[in-house]
């Protein structure tokens, strides 16, 4: 048997339902905007390790930052290390010489990271600036002085 409330009309009733219909969508929309950083300049992010090219075992049991070419010259992709709820996540690509990628990340996010340590790699296209071998990425942004790693 159901609970009768007697100034509850179905009118009432209807509109409670529709504006509890048009919320649920739009929390859910707002907590996911709330996760979101800036905007990414990565041609692809995911978690995990590089799915093409040859990661260094040590890089893997030492937890290090890599940059690995997936296509010479074309395109490479940059691996960090950090919360897998929260990683940072990259901002700016400029070439600053023509051996030299800055990439910049935002590491801001809201709401709780969980304190974890997980890979996540982002995949780039080679800025049309940097033309020169062996190539420099300076991530910056993840620590108080620029991180720079080769490209042979």
């Amino acid at each position: 048997m159901g609970w009768f409330f007697p100034c509850a009309s179905p009118k009432l009733n209807d509109m409670t339902s529709r504006r509890s219909r048009l919320a649920i969508p739009l929390i859910v929309v707002l907590l996911l905007a709330g996760c979101s950083g800036g905007q990414s300049v990565a041609d692809r992010s995911y978690a995990g390790l590089p799915e093409s090219g040859d990661v260094p075992p040590d890089a893997v049991v030492n937890a290090q930052s890599i940059a690995i070419w997936i296509e010479e010259g074309e395109s490479f992709a940059v691996t960090m290390w950090g919360s897998s709820s929260c990683p940072a996540e990259p901002t700016l690509i400029e070439a600053t010489d023509a051996g030299v990628v800055d990439l910049r990340f935002d590491t801001d996010s809201v709401g709780p990271c969980t304190a974890d340590l997980a890979p996540t790699t982002h995949e780039f296209t080679v800025p049309d600036d940097a033309v020169t071998s062996p190539l420099v990425i300076s991530l910056r942004g993840v620590s108080e002085e620029p991180l720079e790693l080769i490209l042979d």
